[in-house]
């Protein structure tokens, strides 16, 4: 049998070589798969042909179901991250507002016993930087609040007694507390004998200070039916209380 010159014809590859092919056509001029070997001491060769969309048929059938199923699988996962993160949105969202009403309530709670205390309650960091007073600041020392929070803790002490405090005064460690007489400036009158106590508290980032000042005069010479000393009560109080007192504070 005569072939072109290039023919795709499947014998006329196989002819060539023993092997087999599959970029070819047979005499229908459909693309088949074929392999052929020649048979020995005869001009034949023996072949074995299938078309070729029928051998892959099955390839394409299991490629779209892989395909097909892997978009299933991508799909699901994303609803399923989409839906765990829903889920968490929705959970920091409810512990923000929990958090919020428990601030607000802490907040009311100790707004009117720091009204109420006799004492001076003072929040400082760790360099003696006031960040925060109640109103007796103004009671004791006759300076507006908003001044006593941008001193230090030693310029509310007199002049006369400053070093003496300095000298006494020293780094707390954790939960430390520290017991000081000394004299409170006034803006206007002679200094006041003050008893200054001193605890370090912690609120999860700077170490700060708790300052409650009293009025050694008025600790002597009570007024009849005057308020309660919530600031000492603050002092023993539960740690949820101490705990109240900084959320207000900070």
């Amino acid at each position: 049998m005569l072939f072109r010159s290039g023919s795709r014809l499947a014998a006329a590859a196989l002819l060539q070589q023993d092997g087999w092919t599959e970029d070819s056509v047979d005499y229908r001029g459909i693309p088949v798969v074929a392999a052929g070997r020649s048979i020995p001491d005869t001009p034949w060769v023996l072949m074995a042909k299938v078309d070729r969309d029928e051998l892959y048929a099955g390839l394409r059938q299991r490629a779209l179901a892989v395909g097909l199923a892997g978009s299933l699988l991508l799909l699901a996962a994303a609803s399923g991250i989409t839906f765990l993160w829903r889920r968490r949105s929705e959970s920091l969202l409810r512990a923000r507002e929990e958090a919020l009403r428990e601030r607000g309530m802490a907040l009311a709670r100790l707004q009117h016993v720091l009204r109420a205390a006799r004492d001076l309650i003072l929040l400082t960091d760790d360099a003696g930087l006031i960040l925060e007073c109640n109103e007796q600041a103004t009671a004791l020392t006759g300076m507006p609040a908003e001044d006593v929070r941008r001193m230090r803790l030693q310029d509310l002490i007199a002049p006369g007694a400053r070093d003496g405090f300095l000298t006494r005064l020293h780094v707390l460690p954790p939960q430390g507390h520290q017991l000081i007489e000394t004299e409170l400036r006034r803006l206007a009158g002679d200094p006041i004998p003050v008893e200054l106590s001193l605890t370090r508290v912690s609120t999860g980032a700077a170490p700060l200070q708790l300052a409650i000042v009293r009025d050694l005069v008025q600790a002597e010479h009570p007024v009849a039916g005057g308020s309660v000393d919530h600031a000492e009560v603050l002092l023993e109080a539960e740690p949820e209380f101490r705990r109240d007192l900084l959320r207000l504070c900070c």
